[in-house]
C-alpha cells in the first residue's frame, strides 16, 4: 500500500493534480503556494497567502496580472512584439515601462517613461538572474515563454515548470522519449540559441529555405521518420507555395501569434502544418508500417477541426506535390494526405 511521505519543515513538497499540471508547493518554511488553471491548461490564479494574484491571457501571452489582497487590486498590463512571445512594455498604476530584450527574447533592460533605466538583468547559462538591479519581480519574465515565481524560484514554463538551479524541469516532457530527447527533464540543447516556449518543444530561430520559415525538427518515432518529414519539409519549401512549415510540435507555438488562430492541438499534432501566401492551413501526416488510411485521415480531420478557422481556409495539396526524397511516393508505408 503506497502512502505519500510526510512533509517535515526544511524539506520541499510538490502536489500535482491529475493532468500533471503543479496544483501546490509547500515550502521549507511550511508556507504553501497553490495554483489554478483554466481548461486550456493556462494558469490563472496564484495564491500566496492573503494575496491572490489573477492572470488573464490573450491566446498563449499573459495579458494582465490582477493581484488583488483582498481591500484593493492593481492590474499590469504587458504588450509584446508583434507575432511573437518577446515582452516589450509593462503598464501599470497610470506609468508605461520600455522592456529591452536580448536576441533570444529575455528581458536584460527597463527603462521609465523618462529615459531612466529602472531594471536590469544578466543571465547564467541555466537562465538564473544574475547581476540585477531592481526588483526581481517588476519583470518576471525571463527565457522566453517563462515567468518566474519568485515565491518558489520556479519558472511557469506554460504546461511545465523549470528550475533554473538545475537547468531542468521539474516534471517529466507529456510524451515522454517521443520528445527527441533523452532527458526527459531537459530544457533545452543549447541555451544561447533554443528556447521552448511552452514547454514542449525545442525550437531554434527558423531555417530559411526558399524564402519558407520551417520551425522544428522531425518526430523520432521509427527508422527514418524524422528524416522524411525533415526532408518532405524542405520539398515542400522548394515550391515557393508556402511562407511557414511546422514540424511536429512546433505548431504549437504558433497558436495565437502570427497567424490568430484559436484552439488546442497540444494532444493532436500532425507531423507538418503548411501555412501558404493566402493563410490557407494545410495538414500532413507520414504514416508508419501500423497506421492505415483511414485512421490517418481522421487524425487529420480532428486536428483541422480545432484550428477554429473555417474550412475555406483548409486546403488540400495533391499527391505530386510532394514527393519529399524524388522516388518516395511510390514506397510501402509513406501515406500522404490532406
Amino acid at each position: 500500500m503506497f502512502s505519500q511521505p510526510k512533509w517535515h519543515l526544511g524539506s520541499w513538497a510538490y502536489e500535482w493534480n491529475a493532468n500533471g499540471s503543479l496544483k501546490s508547493v509547500k515550502k521549507t518554511s511550511g508556507q504553501t503556494i497553490s495554483f489554478e488553471y483554466d481548461a486550456l491548461g493556462r494558469r490563472t490564479k496564484k495564491f500566496v497567502k492573503d494575496k491572490t494574484i489573477h492572470y488573464i491571457w490573450s491566446g498563449n501571452v499573459l495579458l494582465h496580472e490582477i493581484f488583488d489582497n483582498g481591500n484593493e487590486q492593481k492590474t499590469a498590463t504587458y504588450v509584446y512584439e508583434q507575432g511573437s512571445f518577446v515582452p516589450s512594455a509593462k503598464l501599470i498604476d497610470g506609468e508605461s515601462f520600455s522592456i529591452v530584450s536580448d536576441y533570444i527574447g529575455r528581458p536584460i533592460q527597463v527603462y521609465d517613461q523618462n529615459g531612466k533605466k529602472v531594471w536590469s538583468a544578466e543571465y547564467d547559462i541555466y537562465g538564473k538572474l544574475i547581476n540585477l538591479q531592481g526588483d526581481k519581480a517588476f519583470i518576471p519574465f525571463r527565457q522566453l515563454g517563462q515567468y518566474e515565481d519568485v515565491e518558489t524560484g520556479l519558472y511557469y514554463n506554460r504546461f511545465r515548470y523549470y528550475d533554473p538551479n538545475s537547468g531542468l524541469y521539474i516534471s517529466q516532457d507529456p510524451i515522454g522519449l517521443f520528445g527527441n530527447n533523452p532527458n526527459i527533464y531537459a530544457y533545452v540543447f543549447d541555451s544561447n540559441t533554443e528556447v521552448d516556449v511552452l514547454g514542449l518543444i525545442i525550437l531554434k530561430n527558423p531555417k530559411i529555405r526558399n524564402n519558407t520559415k520551417i520551425f522544428g525538427k522531425g518526430q523520432n518515432t521509427g527508422l527514418g521518420h524524422a528524416q522524411v518529414m525533415e526532408n518532405l519539409a524542405e520539398q515542400l519549401a522548394d515550391t515557393g507555395k508556402y511562407k511557414e512549415i511546422y514540424l511536429n510540435r512546433s505548431w504549437n507555438t504558433a497558436i495565437h501569434t502570427s497567424t490568430g488562430v484559436k484552439g488546442n492541438i497540444s494532444d493532436l499534432r500532425p507531423d507538418l502544418i503548411l501555412i501558404d501566401k493566402n493563410d490557407k492551413f494545410y495538414s500532413i501526416e507520414v504514416a508508419s508500417k501500423t497506421d492505415d488510411l483511414v485512421s490517418l485521415n481522421v487524425r487529420n480531420i480532428n486536428v483541422l477541426s480545432q484550428l477554429g478557422q473555417s474550412k475555406n481556409h483548409y486546403g488540400h495539396i495533391k499527391y505530386g506535390d510532394y514527393d519529399a526524397l524524388g522516388k518516395i511516393k511510390n514506397k510501402k508505408g509513406i501515406k500522404h494526405l490532406h
